[in-house]
């Protein structure tokens, strides 16, 4: 997998684990910026949009690399192909995704042309695949940055970043967890469970009922923490008890609590998203809770979501001391820092090679239709790009 977000959880005792792995990462552009910090890691100061670039160009045989937007993107009429694109009506909703998606394909596409090549962003209606070669308005392509869920369906002689086997292994959790733990061993990952009422599942929630664990029940595919609740253990065992032939594509795990980052003498829950290329760490940033882990608030998913508040620039125990900027940060030892990065690059190796070996025909067709994902929303019809 030449690229990948990583999400990962530093326990209490502060020790790392897997969340998950998104073949389909947003906010590189937004975690640039916050690396920017004099304070920010040392393995975070390369851009990491020229290492993708870097990645593609080395593909791209000397012509376009195509940039292949999600499902819910299409090119408004007469538009071909743009290396610069925005919407062409503002949005009536409130998703932060939407920008952040068309901020980074605009990134990625100004380091493709600053390296000397051409880069031209389109929508899956604009590629026609003949022959295994694969075509964008009629002149062949042999490097694709993708970003939709459900093309190319079938094998092609173009280099694909990333390949859609990786969409069917990231984007089912249970299949993440399952191969992290296979290759990493069970200490890598959050324990994870089909939400059913099989032996083994009811075992854990009996389990997390009798120690007092709160779980968290969520999609198998989703993103963005939508569909995510959190539960008491026995309430969960009730639900299955009660409501066994609802939805079958949900998982459990145990609430772990996670660690904490003191902002303006209040303790917020934080965990980290970090971008990797080619096998290497090269972005990243915590994400916080809106609220703070204690007080009035504490019960409330803005104080156990880390996804509801600000991001913050990671940064060594030692640079903080020196840092002269009044923005929050998350401090992590040397110790901590190089635990989190290893396992962010063996993780994404681990899924890398998981991949490889699945049958692609067969992969591909078991990724839910993108429409048909828990955090659609109905004003998702389509979204109008144009020229920027």
């Amino acid at each position: 997998m030449a690229y990948a977000g990583v999400d990962l959880l530093l326990t209490g005792d502060r020790q790392w684990k897997v969340i998950e792995i998104n073949d389909h990462p947003v906010a590189l552009a937004q975690s640039r910026r916050l690396c920017s910090s004099d304070a920010a890691l040392e393995c975070f100061r390369q851009d990491p949009f020229q290492l993708l670039a870097e990645q593609l160009e080395r593909h791209d045989g000397g012509g376009a690399v195509a940039l292949l937007l999600p499902e819910c993107f299409e090119l408004a009429r007469g538009h071909r192909s743009p290396s610069q694109i925005r919407l062409r009506e503002a949005l009536k909703f409130d998703d932060n995704r939407v920008d952040l998606t068309i901020s980074d394909f605009n990134e990625l596409s100004r380091a493709i042309i600053a390296r000397g090549r051409e880069a031209r962003i389109c929508d899956a209606a604009h590629l026609r695949i003949q022959h295994r070669e694969l075509y964008l308005d009629g002149e062949i392509v042999r490097s694709l940055f993708r970003r939709h869920s459900g093309f190319p369906r079938q094998r092609v002689d173009c280099f694909c970043l990333n390949d859609l086997r990786q969409r069917a292994l990231c984007g089912d959790k249970l299949a993440t967890h399952r191969e992290i733990v296979a290759r990493l061993g069970d200490v890598a990952s959050i324990p994870t469970f089909p939400f059913e009422p099989s032996e083994r599942t009811l075992g854990f929630l009996d389990d997390c009922a009798c120690r007092g664990i709160l779980v968290i029940v969520k999609p198998k595919w989703g993103s963005a923490s939508v569909g995510v609740t959190r539960m008491d253990a026995g309430l969960a065992l009730q639900h299955l008890a009660t409501h066994q032939h609802e939805r079958k594509d949900l998982i459990c795990q145990p609430w772990i609590a996670p660690a904490v980052a003191r902002v303006h003498e209040r303790n917020f829950h934080f965990d980290v998203r970090l971008y990797v290329v080619a096998g290497r760490v090269v972005s990243g940033f915590a994400r916080r809770a809106a609220a703070p882990s204690t007080g009035a608030a504490s019960e409330s998913p803005l104080a156990w979501l880390t996804t509801t508040g600000p991001r913050m620039t990671l940064c060594s125990s030692v640079d903080a001391l020196t840092d002269s900027s009044s923005s929050p940060h998350a401090i992590l030892s040397t110790d901590e820092i190089a635990a989190m990065t290893h396992l962010a690059a063996d993780a994404t190796l681990a899924l890398s090679d998981a991949g490889v070996e699945m049958n692609y025909e067969s992969a591909v067709e078991t990724i839910p239709a993108f429409h048909s994902l828990a955090d659609m929303q109905p004003e998702y019809q389509m979204l109008q790009i144009v020229e920027a």
